[in-house]
């Protein structure tokens, strides 16, 4: 999964694109197309707004974050922005957001055939951001010889707070009080994730003037 942050960076987890990504070898798969149509599975790949990502930036100071350059712009889809300040160690409401699966394994790598999103307890800690509600609970899936039950951990069905529990390079939004959603980080485990305003100041990785469009990274 990745977001949006300008119209053409798109931000992920930088384990996803492993340490040496070359040009053009990732394509971001946008649901909807500038005429307005959106796409499905069902109608296939052609039915999504494709573009390619010609170069990647990572920070120098770490952080499981990648910003891809795309090779043009998005402007049928308006850019996430991004929560610079956050508040160290106090919860707050927030979405987690990401491709669900239909494998209710807790960290199940797919198949991840759903858009998902729901709502969810966040909390900044240094420079990561900790998911709170987990919808896990212990269910039967068999029994051992002796009858004796065998449980696993599985993401309770219906529940979308956290997606697949698992969809790296996805959102971790902050719902503003006056309404709005703001990108607080990126998804790198089931538990949490990269927060995105310890690059606020960054000059090796500046993430801020690259989502506002005052600093080109496409030369």
């Amino acid at each position: 999964a990745a977001t949006l942050v300008s119209p053409r960076h798109i931000i992920t987890a930088r384990h996803v694109v492993g340490k040496h990504p070359k040009p053009g070898q990732y394509v971001v798969r946008f649901r909807r197309k500038p005429d307005g149509s959106l796409g499905s599975l069902k109608q296939g790949p052609d039915s999504y707004e494709q573009v390619r990502v010609m170069r990647w930036e990572f920070s120098k100071t770490g952080g499981d974050v990648a910003l891809g350059v795309l090779e043009h712009e998005v402007t049928h889809i308006p850019p996430m922005p991004i929560a610079w300040d956050l508040p160290e160690n106090e919860p707050f409401d927030g979405m987690v957001a990401g491709w669900g699966s239909i494998n209710r394994q807790v960290g199940a790598s797919g198949p991840r055939i759903e858009l998902r999103a729901g709502d969810n307890v966040l909390i900044r800690t240094g420079r990561s951001i900790h998911i709170q509600k987990f919808p896990v609970k212990n269910e039967e899936v068999g029994k051992k010889d002796d009858g004796t039950p065998i449980t696993k951990p599985l993401v309770k069905k219906g529940d979308v707070a956290v997606p697949n529990m698992h969809d790296s390079g996805g959102a971790l939004i902050v719902k503003m009080p006056d309404g709005r959603l703001m990108l607080a980080g990126v998804i790198s485990t089931y538990r949490g994730g990269t927060w995105l305003g310890q690059f606020a100041d960054d000059k090796d990785f500046p993430l801020k003037p690259w989502a506002s469009g005052g600093e080109k990274s496409d030369d």
